[in-house]
């Protein structure tokens, strides 16, 4: 599998395409404010159709995200 040989950003990126069911670029455009730590959630804007799409994050998912919150290194984009 991909993932257990990526290493950073790109495992953090397979991860959350995966666990998500985005597209690369919808993943790419993510952006912290559309992420909901507290409520377990990410809402974003789909590139292809202009949706507004809210889902559940996965807890793998979930538990990377806020270790990366917690860092303070992030950026707008996740």
């Amino acid at each position: 599998m991909p993932v257990d040989t990526a290493e950073g950003e790109w495992k953090l990126l397979i991860l959350f395409a995966y666990f998500t069911g985005a597209r690369l670029s919808d993943c790419c455009r993510m952006q912290w404010d559309g992420v909901d730590l507290a409520g377990e959630t990410l809402t974003c804007m789909q590139a292809k159709t202009g949706a507004k799409v809210t889902a559940p994050l996965h807890l793998d998912l979930l538990v990377r995200l806020n270790k990366l919150a917690g860092t303070g290194e992030h950026q707008k984009y996740t």
